[in-house]
């Protein structure tokens, strides 16, 4: 038994270690830090459960220790389930807190879906951006606009969109305006 429990430890320690640090791109390329980090600390935990359980429980098995061997072996083997369980479900809980409007289908693929990798495509889902509702065109959300006399207006203002015709008569009127003698 502690032999089975020590391989179920190496086995699954280090295909969590694997997992879990590619996914740790997801949110680190979403800029989501604090996930990124516990991700990584998780892929750590079971990767130094995975190379340092199995080499205990040898040396018990090998002084002949059996009962704590199967000890070290059972508490290894529950640590790295989960850890492996904490990092597949992380999908579902960043939905729900982020209070996404998706955050069903991101439970029911992190549950349904259950094949190796697949909570990396809910950890996607989850960590993406909002898309913007309501886009009217040539306004920015993302920072000043500038005006075409070159004053700053707010982010909010609607700056309007008119033709390049347009723009051009309005820069003759100017012009014309300017070279009129005054009187």
């Amino acid at each position: 038994m502690a032999r089975i429990a020590s391989m179920w430890c190496d086995i699954t320690g280090y295909l969590d270690a694997i997992s879990i640090v590619l996914g740790a791109w997801i949110p680190a390329y979403h800029r989501l830090k604090g996930y990124t980090s516990k991700l990584v600390a998780i892929a750590v935990f079971s990767l130094f459960l995975a190379v340092f359980v199995p080499l205990i429980v040898d040396y018990l098995l090998a002084t002949t220790n059996l009962i704590a061997a199967a000890i070290v072996a059972l508490i290894g083997m529950a640590a790295v389930s989960v850890a492996g369980l904490w990092a597949f479900f992380l999908p579902m809980r960043i939905a729900l807190k982020r209070d996404r409007e998706h955050a069903r289908p991101v439970i029911i693929v992190n549950l349904l879906i259950f094949i190796p990798f697949s909570w990396h495509l809910a950890l996607l889902w989850a960590t993406a951006p909002e898309r913007e509702q309501g886009f009217t065109g040539p306004t920015s959300t993302h920072g000043p606009a500038i005006n075409t006399d070159f004053r700053l207006i707010s982010s909010s203002t609607k700056i309007p969109c008119i033709s390049p015709q347009e723009n051009l008569r309005r820069c003759f009127e100017s012009l014309t305006q300017s070279r009129k003698p005054n009187g």
